[in-house]
């Protein structure tokens, strides 16, 4: 799936990834920030690297945060399962804390 967010234009010194070609790009036409398919926490840090632009960081964040998204949505069994045990660990602290007060 292809996610894109409006950008205006890139910054003067970024420089696209080439091992990245085809999966981000920018369109310059449609004015148009784009990423097909999900971004790793990797991906996301390294694409964070290539510029301090505040325009090009907040267009990144919200490609990062769509592919994430639909990761989610994509895979609720691994989704619901992360939450369940996130649930089940807070559960446990809550019963530790209790024990050790009785």
């Amino acid at each position: 799936m292809i996610h894109s967010v409006r950008l205006e234009q890139l910054p003067a010194e970024l420089q696209l990834p080439h091992d990245l070609q085809g999966r981000f790009w920018f369109d310059a036409q449609r004015q148009q920030l784009c990423f097909d398919g999900f971004m790793s926490k990797a991906t996301y840090d390294r694409l964070t690297q290539l510029s301090p632009d505040r325009h090009y960081q907040r267009g990144l964040n919200e490609l990062f945060r769509a592919t994430a998204d639909v990761e989610i949505r994509r895979d609720p069994i691994r989704g619901g399962t992360v939450a369940l045990a996130l649930l089940g660990l807070a559960g446990l602290c809550g019963l530790a804390l209790l024990m050790m007060r009785g």
